[in-house]
């Protein structure tokens, strides 16, 4: 995370010529925070596309069917449309990608589920959709937050 090693393969990784520029200095590495706690620019709100993003945070490749009771145990009124569209707009602003194999389906004729994996883990706020803007809004980027592009 702090670019000081890349991997070269499965269990082997090199110094990048950042970390090499920090071991010929004498400069130690210690683990924990990389950068201050400069303390959220707000509270995150129990949405089912917040839960979503915990879940996600948490997960390794997912379907929207994986996701969805856990977002939506019951009481939201179309959860999966919902996560359909906020799972393409994070695709789009490359916060996801689309894994190439998908899940076997439950019927005969079906192409299987979709999986995803959550590539931009930015922090514990989920980015916000603006569809009229056609961007994400991140609390967790900046002091105030960023704007990202949904291409």
């Amino acid at each position: 995370m702090r670019g000081v090693l890349e991997r070269v393969e499965l269990g082997c990784y090199q110094l990048t010529d950042d970390g090499k520029q920090i071991i010929a200095s004498g400069q130690k590495i210690t683990s924990g925070p990389i950068r201050s706690d400069r303390g959220l620019s707000r509270k995150p709100r129990d949405t089912v596309r917040q839960r979503a993003w915990n879940v996600m945070r948490m997960s390794g490749s997912f379907t929207t069917g994986d996701i969805t009771p856990h977002a939506a145990p019951g009481n939201e009124k179309r959860a999966e449309v919902n996560l359909l569209k906020y799972f393409a707009a994070l695709r789009r602003a490359g916060y996801l990608v689309e894994l190439p194999v998908r899940v076997r389906g439950t019927k005969l004729t079906s192409n299987g589920f979709k999986r995803f994996r959550l590539m931009k883990d930015t922090g514990p706020i989920a980015p916000i959709y603006r569809a009229n803007k056609g961007c994400l809004f991140d609390h967790n980027l900046g002091e105030r937050g960023e704007i990202i592009p949904c291409q």
